[in-house]
Parts: structure tokens; C-alpha cells; sequence
């Protein structure tokens, strides 16, 4: 999964309008804004859950999570954008 999320990053990058769309449309940027909050909020509710060797993993695929949504938000495909809201709230309900 986390070498999948790369890849979509890399391919949302390439695709998008790069992060300047997430200032110039503000309901993109509220949307980054939502999404890197969540992500805190999960990150923190799953640090106290596991054990320490897990915690830097996890860390690294809520980032690439994160990182995803972001770079999904530079491009103007719609079910892309929802695509990965979607993907990261049920990430979230499964952890």
C-alpha cells in the first residue's frame, strides 16, 4: 500500500496544477487543511495504541496517506479529489 500511495503521488504531481492550486481555490485548501488534521488526529490516536516499533511506520504511511490526498487536490479531476478523501476517511475508520 505505501508503494502504491507513492506512485498515485507521483502520478497526481505529474497530472496536477501543481500546490499553488491549493491556495488559489480556497475549497482546496480547506480540504488539505481537513485532511492533514485528521491525519494528525489519527496518528496521535494510533501512537498510544501500539508498541514502539510500530510507531515510526505508522508515521511514515499517515504521511504518505496525507501526501496522497494533497497531490490529489492539485489536479481538476473530481473523482480523483473524492477518490482519496474517501480513501483517507475509511483509513481511518479501519484503524
Amino acid at each position: 500500500f505505501l508503494a502504491a500511495h507513492i506512485i498515485y503521488v507521483v502520478l497526481f504531481v505529474e497530472a496536477g496544477g501543481g500546490l499553488d492550486l491549493l491556495s488559489a481555490d480556497a475549497w482546496r485548501g480547506a480540504i488539505a487543511l481537513a485532511m492533514a488534521a485528521f491525519s494528525i488526529v489519527m496518528l496521535a490516536a494510533l501512537w498510544c495504541r501500539v508498541g514502539p516499533q510500530l510507531r515510526i511506520p505508522i508515521a511514515v504511511y499517515v504521511a504518505a496517506i496525507l501526501a496522497m490526498g494533497i497531490s490529489a487536490l492539485t489536479t481538476s479531476a473530481p473523482l480523483v479529489i473524492t477518490g482519496a478523501v474517501l480513501f483517507i476517511a475509511s483509513d481511518g475508520l479501519l484503524a
